[in-house]
């Protein structure tokens, strides 16, 4: 939950200078393509050419006519927020962030708000928020290498926005301060600044819920080339918890070809759906939809996306069939089966196992190093 009630000052630099000294900061785009933003409550410093005063309470910010309206006062399209003092956090929309906020115009009445922290604390939030912070503490370390090692390695993958990644499950899942937990901040800081390496470089260690019983090469997922320690493994720990091992799912013919239509594929009403290849681990690789008006041809993790990850929880269907008006898969595991089973990850610590032995299990080849 937040973490409500306190006071939050923080001084408004018209300036784009690194706040942070040693470790390269993160930046997180938290919000983008919005018209207004709000920051604060608080007592806010503002430094410019107009002078120095302070604000007190909530001021909303508004994207307007290549540059910022702030209050009732307007400002260049780029402002960075910096808590005045120690301990304290920014909040944006009521929400809490460690470190500083940047907050850019496009100049088309649209903003983008990015917050740059230090990258440990940056962890600390992404890990509570991607594994449930109940979980065995050698779990919790395996995540908190992993948020940290896919962190490093995709450091600019936005860098045409202004930042490095985004805040939502597309990069890692980022709440700040909210998430944040006692038993997660232990794990972060017991493996603080540690990494997952090949041959000596930081992976973009990907990872997922449930696998289903065996993980998948990411070439045979996303066509992504031959990533050496992104390799399949035979992994059934998680078949002994997971609620999502095995599920079913519907779809009926219209909101299926409402869903295929809106993405861009539209074949009319669909009449035929059939896998036509899988990956080495079993996982349909592409899919075969032909409708009344056309057909086309989708590799199924994006077949998957376009109905929709909460319903078809992964692409290892087990059954594939047609009834009354619906398309009914049956499946197992939930996410893309790539890299680390999360659930795997659970049992196996939870039966004596370390977060490097799990991690140099599911990424092949990988070594944990410090930073």
């Amino acid at each position: 939950m937040a973490r409500r009630g306190f006071e939050i000052p923080f001084l408004l630099l018209l300036i784009t200078s690194p706040v942070f000294a040693g470790e390269k900061p993160v930046r997180i785009g938290i919000l983008t393509g919005v018209s207004t933003v709000s920051v604060g409550p608080g007592s806010v410093q503002t430094a410019g050419s107009k002078g120095t005063r302070h604000w007190k309470g909530r001021k909303t910010v508004k994207a307007e006519k290549g540059k910022l309206r702030i209050g009732d006062e307007r400002f260049p399209r780029k402002v960075r927020l910096a808590p005045i003092d120690k301990g304290k956090f920014i909040k944006v929309n009521g929400h809490p962030y460690r470190g500083a906020v940047e907050i850019v115009s496009d100049g088309k009445g649209r903003l983008t708000v990015i917050n740059e922290l230090e990258l440990e604390d940056y962890v600390r939030s992404v890990v509570p928020a991607e594994m449930p912070h109940s979980w065995p503490p050698e779990a919790l370390k395996a995540q908190s290498v992993v948020a940290r090692s896919y962190a490093v390695a995709n450091r600019g993958r936005f860098g045409n926005d202004g930042y490095d990644l985004c805040a939502t499950a597309a990069c890692q899942v980022y709440d700040g301060v909210q998430s944040e937990k006692p038993s997660t901040d232990k794990a972060v800081d017991a493996t603080r600044g540690e990494v997952l390496t090949f041959k000596g470089k930081p992976v973009s260690a990907v990872f997922h819920s449930c696998c289903g019983g065996q993980t998948d090469d990411a070439k045979d997922v996303w066509r992504s080339g031959n990533t050496p320690y992104l390799r399949g493994v035979r992994a059934r720990w998680c078949r002994e918890e997971c609620p999502f091992y095995q599920w079913k799912a519907d779809i009926s013919d219209d909101d299926l070809s409402r869903r295929l239509r809106a993405a861009g594929h539209d074949v009319g009403r669909v009449e035929s759906l059939r896998i036509t290849s899988h990956t080495g681990a079993g996982r349909a690789y592409e899919v075969r939809v032909t409708g009344s008006s056309g057909a086309a041809t989708l590799q199924a993790n994006a077949f998957r996306l376009i109905v929709g990850a909460r319903l078809l929880r992964s692409t290892f269907w087990t059954g594939l069939s047609h009834v009354d008006g619906k398309w009914r898969f049956n499946g197992k595991g939930w996410g893309h089966g790539v890299g680390l089973c999360q659930w795997c990850a659970k049992v196996t610590a939870g039966q004596g196992y370390k977060y490097k032995e799990i991690l140099t299990y599911f990424y092949r080849n990988t070594k944990v190093k410090a930073l």
